[in-house]
């Protein structure tokens, strides 16, 4: 008897710590739509989810056929200096930003990204150091407010494709911008308080509003 119920307390101990040790993700509904935040703000462990997975030990999110739909304040929060790999076509709806982030944040690969909230892809922090960088892939987004924010830091597009439609405010908002070998095309301005700088970069930027210009905005242009 002893035996047994030892037996039977072992084997629920390693089923405890079986499904410690296994990712867990936000479940989607039936249709294999999220409809709640994913917050990778802290995460501990490898995460997988429907149409992505988080692997820790590098800070990787690889978003491959996600569809996250939800009336939460964001889609996806990310911890400060993570890499967001693209594959597929994915789609991002929230109400306040699609995608916030604690710092930096790169995005790459060969996917797609469609991004509609208030601000598509936006960062929190106030260090001057933080970094939104769109290194490759094609990004979609609508916004009401901002395509791009990171009022601290700075946003390099360094390559892929841009879409950025906003119902009124910025395409891109930072203190520095950095657009090359990349192409950008939207409906609104961009803003840099401090220095812009464009090099060998395919750009439409049109705005049926008067154009705003920060007073301390320093254009660089290499040809």
């Amino acid at each position: 008897m002893l035996k047994k119920r030892f037996l039977i307390c072992t084997f629920a101990a390693l089923l405890a710590l079986l499904a410690a040790l296994l990712p867990l993700g936000i479940s989607a509904s039936d249709d294999g739509v999220i409809r709640e935040t994913v917050d990778l703000s802290r995460p501990k462990k490898d995460v997988v989810g429907e149409g992505y997975v988080w692997k820790n030990i590098d800070e990787t999110l690889k978003l491959s056929g996600l569809e996250l739909h939800t009336d939460d304040d964001y889609g996806i929060r990310l911890v400060k200096g993570a890499t967001v790999e693209l594959s597929g076509k994915n789609y991002i709806s929230a109400k306040k930003a699609a995608i916030a982030c604690q710092g930096s944040v790169t995005f790459t690969g060969d996917g797609s990204l469609t991004l509609v909230s208030e601000d598509g892809i936006m960062s929190y922090s106030t260090e001057n150091s933080t970094v939104i960088t769109v290194r490759s892939g094609s990004i979609t987004i609508e916004a009401q407010s901002c395509g791009i924010r990171c009022e601290s830091g700075s946003v390099i597009l360094s390559g892929g494709i841009t879409d950025i439609a906003v119902a009124d405010g910025y395409s891109l908002f930072a203190r520095e911008l950095a657009l090359a070998d990349c192409e950008l095309t939207a409906n609104a301005p961009a803003h840099a308080s401090g220095t812009l700088r464009v090099t060998a970069a395919a750009l439409d930027i049109r705005h049926d509003k008067r154009t705003r210009i920060a007073v301390r905005l320093r254009v660089e242009l290499d040809i």
